[in-house]
């Protein structure tokens, strides 16, 4: 019987049996084939995972673990793993949904066909010859599909065959003869594979409008549609332009339809080399086509395959997308046309939120998500951030809107994504509380039902979720599974590490924040579509605190003799200078003379230290139940040593109060979230919570009246947090009628001192992953070789090197996984090689912004990689000449030193001669690229042998003091608002320019009083942004009209007319003249010239003012005469 794969008879006959069942089938009966064209893969992988050394055991040997194991993309060219996915996947189809057609079953089988060639050229032991994939060969009758019982219990048997596989070679290699025998099976295999190299990559089966058309279509499965359902592609469609077709007849590419025969959405597919916008239009008219014959009109997208645009033009203007929405999703969009109601007019519920501010917020998020037009209602923005201080209900504000936007028919699906998964729980028990009636899930500990309305998670948890599939390969979470998304705690550590699901998940977000970083959170306010520093909405603490929302702190600065000054020797008694030498004394009899602040609580505990600071608290802390007991207290304590150590004093010190009056509660602790719970009520201990970062942020107990900074602090995000755990209101706290006035602040470290020196605190930098530091290093050295002193030979060879492994690095991206999909335009640029070799500026910025983030290196040996991008910057540093070099000689001088001490270790002591050459001096007399290389190949893979050094800690027990303790005064002050207020003002003021009365004020036309109300009520009242007082409080008395104009200044020629009677009524010089023009000037720049400013500011280059240039009393009457005039137009509100 003719077959495509004979040439695998000699060397893989049973893989030869599997690929001729599904290629027998592929045109009969395209189920099985499908099914069989995965069999025959999985095999060939599990044979891989077997003999090739190079690869890595995944967590599961499942096939899709195993194919997405990085080291298996490592050895799978890029464009033979394309096929092999999407065999995999239609495999997944064919045995889960029982069908496919043949079409997708040929396509199965030619990709095998490719994977088949390769393995068998790379892995045999004499290569075949294989010719082209012949489709005539493939019986047109004959086999007949199998059931999807049989295939599902096909598919069971293999499992089981293969983990009986994995049980039997996990026992022979327990068996140190079979051990042998697997390194000499391994060693052959990877013997054969050198022989057999280069091979020649069979040629591709498809072209590349075809392959556009399979990554549409299965960007379509991922979303449950069949991309071959009747009427679904190139679906015809009457309507269309005279001038586009004569006959009025078009095709859509695709329609999706349903289950009411409705359109739901149509689909203008483009080539990849194309712009996506190119099929906009022409979207459009099929849509027009499909509403005047159906009745409704579709969502619109148009995509290459790998952008792609969602246009909703009925609500929404175009806006990208990373995939398709789900039948139940675009049903649910087009229902809502008609459904969603306007949300401003929805009351917002009292037993929700009851605070004028938290009203205020929800408006001000609703006035930007939401647009009248003269059309009806729209869309506007899809992203808000809210900024409340701690304490303020952030929660119960974000609840609230989920609540509006549930009631006035604008969602259906919600995420709340938080950091922690204390934080998860917390915000899942206010939701439940409140909207008992919404069914929620916390993805942390349990999985979603397919109706769940509240989506709680983590945002590691939702990362892993978005790769997981429900059935086949229909993606768990579609891009349009969630209608809203709320942040908690929105900052650029959150955008930076898992921006991608918030770019992944089209839907509206809500972004919830007590601690903006103000200009160096770009990013932050870029994603949630707001301009620097200028929120949704904001309310500050010290605003909440007038307002009597939140409680003051009194800040004490308790002093203690270590911690402000160190341990000095010569102050020690005679008997604790014995022990301390005894303590630091070194071999050779030194010690160090004093011992820095720094070290207490980091290194060098102390015990008389945290005793004193313990008896402050416990003496001097607020305290409940008429005084016999501590209130509830949060100590933060620098380290999990440092609070176990805490706990240890405490409980020598206080037998009384039992083991559990001070607990330990942070990441080590299994139970934590128990104790967090404990420690909430008000009646239950832990009386005092010992703290490491666990209790910093989203901790809600009103019971708390001591908190104590046990460990500086340098985030200024951090520390309010960290004071915002004592903020809230707690009625009845002392006694029946005896509220909560304030709660006690005990600085131990200074750091209140530290932000009243340092406002802004130490803003941190980027941080990179180590990949991506060794990605960029390799660019930029790889770059550096293109200049004129490195045109030889050798250089040019290490470049091709260097960009060769760059390039592998994305030739082996997953591109099923999420991340890598949103970001395939750039993937599939920098799949070819030949790009690789004239990169330009841009290039450079794609590759470090776009594909940096997303590299991979299947190196398990951190301090391995570590020492490599140490030799990359050395080798930068050498080729760009910075005075750096030195730095990194030493450094690697003292790992030289430290491997010296290793030379018992066969590994090491191979490579003794470059060890000890580098600590020659010779040696580094010429510095070079090669050089360096070569150190950087003989010890990189030695620095794993290297000691871990542990940090040594030292328990002490000198006498220790409280020096003074003192209530800081005119200490930092929380996050402000003015700032951001006139900024939000500025810019209102500046989108309502066009408005009738601020036109007049900008033209100097005099307001009636009731455009003077007009104007105050479009400030003060629909912009959301705060009140009169409000206005009063930032910017005191002065004229709101002033106030505008000194924003949008004034119209040059109204100015000019208002000057224009002085200028024409005699002959003026050029300096008198040119004196007027720096007057109008100033009002066209600013709106309001004080008459002080006149006299003191207004010279010409001779230093003349009005005076001097006006002589006459007339003149200069006039002139001021004017200037008031012009003022007081603008002396209103």
């Amino acid at each position: 019987m003719p077959s495509n794969f004979l040439f695998l008879r000699d060397e893989w006959p049973a893989l030869m049996k599997q690929a001729i069942e599904a290629e027998k089938s592929a045109i009969t009966a395209p189920v099985t084939a499908a099914f069989y064209a995965r069999l025959c893969l999985e095999s060939t992988v599990n044979w891989l995972y077997e003999n090739e050394e190079y690869l890595n055991q995944p967590y599961q040997t499942k096939l899709a673990a195993r194919m997405a194991e990085p080291s298996f993309r490592e050895i799978i060219p890029p464009s033979v793993f394309s096929n092999i996915e999407y065999i995999r996947k239609q495999g997944n189809n064919a045995v889960h949904n029982g069908k496919t057609d043949r079409k997708v079953s040929m396509a199965t089988v030619r990709f095998l066909f490719r994977f088949l060639s390769w393995t068998a050229k790379m892995y045999s032991e004499t290569p075949p010859e294989i010719g082209d994939f012949d489709e005539s060969v493939i019986p047109k009758v004959g086999a007949k599909e199998k059931s999807l019982r049989e295939l599902k219990q096909m598919e069971e048997q293999l499992s089981q065959q293969i983990e009986v596989a994995a049980d039997e070679r996990r026992k022979r290699l327990e068996a140190e003869s079979e051990i042998e025998k697997l390194k000499d099976q391994l060693s052959e295999i990877q013997e054969r594979k050198e022989r057999n190299q280069p091979i020649e990559l069979p040629p591709e089966q498809y072209s590349e409008q075809q392959t556009r058309e399979l990554y549409i279509n299965a960007m379509l499965e991922e979303a449950g549609w069949d991309p071959n359902a009747t009427n679904t592609k190139e679906y015809p469609v009457t309507g269309m332009p005279v001038s586009a077709n004569p006959s009025g007849k078009g095709f859509a590419d695709y329609v999706l339809w349903g289950n009411n025969g409705l359109p739901l959405a149509v689909v203008e597919a483009k080539k990849a080399s194309r712009n996506i916008n190119e099929g906009k239009r022409q979207a459009e008219l099929y849509a027009n086509c499909l509403e005047q014959m159906t009745g409704q009109r579709p969502v619109i997208y148009y995509t290459n395959g790998f952008d792609t645009e969602m246009w909703d033009d009925c609500f929404y203007p175009p806006r990208k997308v990373h995939g398709f929405y789900t039948r139940d999703e675009l049903q649910a969009l087009v229902h809502r046309r008609k459904d969603r109601i306007d949300p401003r007019q929805q009351p917002i519920s009292n037993e929700i939120t009851n605070r004028p501010y938290q009203k205020l917020a929800i408006a001000s998020v609703l006035d930007k998500f939401v647009k009248e037009t003269p059309d009806g209602l729209r869309g506007g923005s899809r992203a808000a951030l809210v900024v409340m201080a701690t304490g303020t209900g952030k929660t119960r504000t974000a609840i609230s809107f989920v609540d509006v936007l549930f009631k006035s028919g604008w969602i259906e699906r919600v995420l709340f994504l938080a950091d922690r998964n204390a934080l998860v729980t917390q915000a899942q028990r206010n939701f439940n509380k409140l909207l008992p009636h919404l069914s929620s899930v916390n993805l942390t500990k349990e999985k979603e039902e397919p109706n769940t309305r509240l989506v709680f998670s983590t945002y590691p948890t939702i990362m892993n979720s978005i790769d997981g599939v429900r059935s086949g390969d229909e993606r768990l979470y579609s891009v349009g599974h969630f209608d809203l998304i709320i942040v908690d705690e929105a900052h650029r550590s959150v955008y930076q590490k898992y921006g991608a699901i918030f770019h992944y998940f089209d839907a509206l977000m809500l972004g919830l924040t007590a601690t903006p970083k103000d200009d160096a959170d770009h990013d932050t306010y870029e994603l949630f579509e707001e301009e620097t520093g200028i929120p949704t909405f904001d309310y500050e603490l010290a605003e909440a605190v007038k307002e009597n929302y939140l409680k003051p702190h009194v800040p004490l600065e308790v002093n203690l003799g270590f911690m402000t000054r160190g341990i000095k020797y010569d102050d020690l008694s005679e008997e604790e200078k014995e022990r301390y030498e005894e303590t630091f004394r070194d071999e050779s009899g030194y010690f160090p003379k004093e011992i820095d602040s720094s070290a207490i609580n980091n290194w060098l505990f102390n015990q008389d230290t945290v005793d004193k600071a313990l008896d402050y608290l416990m003496t001097h802390g607020l305290k409940v139940e008429g005084g016999d007991k501590l209130g509830k207290t949060i100590i933060f304590a620098n380290s999990h040593r440092h609070a176990e150590f805490i706990e240890a004093r405490f409980n020598k010190m206080y037998p009384e109060y039992g083991n559990k009056f001070l607990r330990i509660i942070d990441n080590y602790e299994k139970y934590a979230q128990d104790l967090l719970d404990d420690f909430s009520i008000k009646e239950k201990q832990p009386q005092i919570a010992v703290s490491v970062d666990m209790l910093d942020t989203g901790v809600d107990v009103p019971e708390i009246v001591n908190l104590v900074l046990f460990k500086p602090v340098y985030s200024k995000s951090k520390f309010w947090q960290m004071l915002g755990r004592g903020t809230r209101l707690c009625e009845d706290l002392f006694a029946p009628g005896k509220d909560k006035k304030f709660f006690n602040v005990f600085d131990l470290c200074r750091n209140f001192n530290f932000f009243k020196l340092n406002p802004d605190g130490r803003k941190p930098g980027r941080s990179e992953s180590l990949t991506i530091k060794i990605f960029k290093t390799t660019i930029l050295i790889a770059e550096a070789f293109r200049e004129e002193p490195y045109h030889d030979d050798y250089h040019q060879e290490q470049r091709e090197q260097l960009l060769d492994w760059c390039f592998k690095r994305v030739e082996s991206l997953n591109k099923e996984n999420f991340r890598v999909r949103m970001e395939l335009k750039y993937v599939e640029t920098y799949n070819k090689r030949e790009i690789w070799n004239h990169l330009d500026d841009k290039a450079i910025f794609e590759l470090f912004n776009h594909i940096a983030p997303l590299v991979y290196i299947p190196e398990k040996d951190e301090m391995a990689k570590r020492f490599d991008l140490l030799m990359q910057n050395f080798q930068l540093a050498v080729i760009e000449e910075k005075p750096t070099q030195d730095r990194y000689e030493d450094t690697v001088r003292g790992i030289g030193k430290q491997l010296m001490r290793l030379l018992n270790i066969n590994d090491v002591a191979r490579q003794r001669p470059m060890i000890e050459a580098i600590q020659n001096d010779n040696f580094w007399t010429e510095k070079s690229y090669n050089k360096l290389e070569s150190i950087r190949k003989s010890l990189r893979d030695l620095l794993k042998y290297l000691p871990k050094e542990e940090a040594l800690t030292y328990n002490t027990d000198f006498a220790d003091e409280i020096i003074e303790v003192k209530v800081v005064k005119d200490g930092p002050i929380g996050y402000t608002k003015s700032e951001s207020y006139k900024l939000k003002v500025e810019t209102y003021i500046r989108e309502n320019e066009d408005h009738l009365t601020i036109q007049k004020l900008k033209k100097n036309t005099p307001l009636t009083p009731e455009e003077l109300d007009e104007l105050e009520r479009l400030i003060f009242i629909d912009s959301h942004i705060g009140t009169r007082e409000d206005y009063i409080r930032f910017f005191g008395n002065k004229p709101l009209g002033v106030f505008i104009r000194s924003i949008i200044g004034m119209d040059q020629e109204a100015t000019q007319k208002a000057f224009s009677e002085f200028m024409d009524s005699g002959n003026l010089s050029a300096d008198q003249l040119q004196f007027v023009k720096m007057i109008v000037e100033h009002f066209t720049r600013v709106g309001f010239l004080e008459l002080p400013e006149l006299a003191y500011s207004f010279k010409n280059a001779d230093d003349n003012g009005l005076f001097e240039l006006f002589p006459k009393d007339e003149e200069q009457d006039h002139i001021i005469r004017v200037i008031k005039e012009v003022n007081e137009n603008a002396m209103i509100g």
